[in-house]
């Protein structure tokens, strides 16, 4: 991973997928990276609350100065099928590691945090697949990788896969980071922001008249939460949040709803196959381009290579339209709600 400007980073991880003998890296290494990684993100937190003098901006500055000691990044040990940096789960091998402080570890319980190691692995695919797509971008515009020898078939073949497999990338990134999780995310910030703000008028009335907040809370809340929710998930049937157990029940409610959006749930794991063998395809592709880069072909190598990459590319079309007539399915049923996933990848299969 390089730095990304337009995600505030300056340095990067430095783990150079591409071009290292070994992997995965030692944890040593691992550790000095992912450290970098946290450090950078707090230092970007402060960078935008330094000149909110609010009492939330103080607020944000203070969580974010101790973030470095609660959230940690971890290996895991025995992931023999991380060993290979050109495969999909290359990354894999990494977790999050959180330590919540009372009373916030009522509510992020070892559970849910195994709930969010599930996304955080998902989303880092989906990062390092926009790398990759950059990095295909990069390799096609270098003018030593394809000469005067390729015929205009077999570059125009190159440059319509790059182009394909990077609106995929950018549709499934948008799709991810914007409807399935920002989305959920939202919803999920709106209504506690709500009960928040219902809970002081509460309690000002409670000081007035020595009534409980809770009990005359239950009834407004349980109507806000309905309306919220199903705002968002039709079937969701969920008790408003009046205690701590509550929250917890909702935070987690949350958590399986970007499971299911980001198909991670067991019920949808045909579908995630399609998606990983895609985005194999994809790393396929970019790995025969980097071989390319470094070797010098001859006749019979220059035919096998431009074969290989038309069988990628031919695989990729027919997993990508595979992948489109199974989520259709399952919307015709009613049993899926993909309406929005369908619709962003529904234009490369015309």
């Amino acid at each position: 991973f390089t730095a990304n400007k337009n995600y505030g980073s300056k340095s990067g991880m430095g783990l150079r997928l591409n071009s290292r003998k070994t992997w995965p890296p030692a944890a040593s290494e691992w550790g000095i990276a992912l450290k970098a990684v946290i450090m950078e993100t707090i230092l970007l937190e402060k960078k935008n609350t330094e000149n909110d003098n609010s009492q939330a901006g103080v607020g944000t500055w203070s969580r974010v100065n101790d973030l470095d000691s609660l959230l940690t990044f971890g290996v895991k040990p025995d992931m023999d099928h991380c060993s290979d940096p050109n495969a999909l789960e290359a990354l894999d091998t990494l977790y999050m590691d959180y330590k919540p402080p009372y009373p916030i570890n009522v509510i992020i319980t070892p559970s849910s945090l195994e709930m969010y190691n599930r996304l955080f692995v998902f989303l880092l695919r989906m990062l390092r697949m926009g790398v990759v797509s950059r990095h295909i971008y990069r390799l096609l515009h270098d003018r030593y990788l394809i000469d005067d020898k390729d015929t205009v078939e077999d570059k125009n073949l190159a440059q319509k896969f790059r182009f394909e497999a990077q609106q995929f990338i950018s549709a499934l990134q948008g799709y991810t980071f914007d409807v399935a999780v920002s989305s959920t995310w939202s919803h999920f910030e709106k209504y506690l922001k709500k009960v928040k703000k219902e809970l002081k008028f509460q309690l000002a009335r409670e000081h007035s008249y020595g009534a409980s907040p809770l009990d005359s809370h239950s009834d407004s809340l349980s109507t806000d939460i309905t309306d919220d929710i199903e705002e968002n998930n039709d079937d969701d049937n969920n008790e408003c949040v009046r205690d701590l157990e509550s929250l917890r029940a909702y935070h987690n409610h949350v958590l399986d709803r970007m499971l299911f959006q980001c198909l991670l749930v067991k019920e949808q794991e045909p579908i995630t196959e399609i998606l990983n063998r895609i985005q194999t395809l994809i790393l396929e592709f970019a790995k025969h381009l980097q071989i390319r880069r470094s070797r010098t072909f001859d006749v019979h190598m220059r035919l096998e290579y431009w074969r290989k990459i038309k069988n990628l590319y031919d695989q990729f079309r027919s997993h990508v339209g595979t992948l489109i007539k199974t989520l259709i399915a399952l919307e015709e049923k009613g049993g899926g709600r993909m309406s929005n996933i369908i619709s962003t990848f529904r234009f490369l299969v015309k």
